[in-house]
């Protein structure tokens, strides 16, 4: 049976973890910012259209945070 990680190694590896995620995000967050012409052009789109575009994409962020950490906190961590 393997070894659960120990106290300190659990903590590098969390936030080893966060940090990634939080550096992934940050790449998900500004390529429709460099592909914005792109796109408007694609779909006859003009700049208050394209102000909808990503205000919803924000938006949407929103509910993805709310239910993700209601799932969360009913999932939770399991008692052993």
């Amino acid at each position: 049976m393997a070894q659960p990680y120990s106290g300190k190694a659990q903590k590098i590896l969390t936030i080893f973890l966060c940090f990634w995620v939080a550096f992934f995000e940050g790449f998900d967050l500004q390529a429709p910012g460099i592909a914005a012409k792109e796109i408007a052009t694609s779909f006859g789109l003009d700049q208050i259209q394209m102000g909808y575009v990503f205000s919803l994409g924000v938006f949407g962020m929103l509910f993805g945070a709310f239910f993700g950490g209601r799932i969360a906190d009913y999932l939770g961590q399991k008692k052993s």
